[in-house]
C-alpha cells in the first residue's frame, strides 16, 4: 500500500478526508501550524486532532511548533485580506513543510485538507520529489461525517 502524508490544521476539517484515505493509503495525519495561535488554540486543535486519528487508528505526526517563524514570514501582510498575500505564504509554508517531511519520512505521496488555494501552492514543493494528491474530496458524506465528529459520533 502506497505511503500518504496528509497534511491537517484541525480534526474537524479533516475528519471526511481521512475517513475516505484512511483505506487507500498507509495513511498518516501531519500536524504543522505555526499559525494557529495563541499556544492553548494550537493545544486544543492538535489534542483533538490526535484524538480523532486514535479514535480511528490513523498515524499522528506533529511537526515543532513554530509561531515565531510563521511571525517573520508573514511580516509586513498583516493587513491583508482573508484570502490574500498572507494566506499565501501560510500555505506554502505549510505544504513545504509537509513535502519535506513526506521525503524524510519515506512517504510516496503528500496532500493536505487546506481547500483555499491549494492548487496555487503546490510548485515551491515540486522540489522534494515526492508526488502530491489532491485532496479535495469534500462532499456531502464529509460533511455528515465532521456533523457526527463535532457531536462525538461513533466513527
Amino acid at each position: 500500500m502506497r505511503k500518504l502524508l496528509l497534511h491537517t490544521c484541525c480534526a474537524i476539517c479533516a475528519s471526511g478526508t481521512i475517513t475516505q484515505l484512511k483505506d487507500q493509503f498507509d495513511l498518516a495525519c501531519y500536524y504543522y501550524n505555526p499559525n494557529i495561535h495563541p499556544a492553548e488554540e494550537y493545544q486544543k486543535k492538535r489534542d483533538e486532532s490526535r484524538r480523532y486519528c486514535d479514535k480511528i487508528r490513523v498515524a499522528f505526526i506533529e511537526a515543532p511548533y513554530e509561531p515565531a517563524k510563521w511571525f517573520k514570514a508573514v511580516k509586513g501582510l498583516e493587513n491583508e485580506p482573508e484570502s490574500g498575500a498572507r494566506c499565501g505564504v501560510c500555505i506554502g509554508m505549510r505544504l513545504e513543510q509537509t513535502a519535506r517531511s513526506a521525503k524524510e519520512h519515506g512517504f510516496d505521496i503528500f496532500s493536505a485538507t487546506i481547500t483555499l488555494l491549494l492548487r496555487l501552492y503546490i510548485q515551491p514543493t515540486r522540489s522534494y520529489f515526492v508526488k502530491y494528491r489532491s485532496a479535495l474530496l469534500k462532499n456531502h458524506h464529509c460533511f455528515f461525517k465532521v456533523i457526527c465528529l463535532a457531536n462525538d459520533c461513533p466513527p
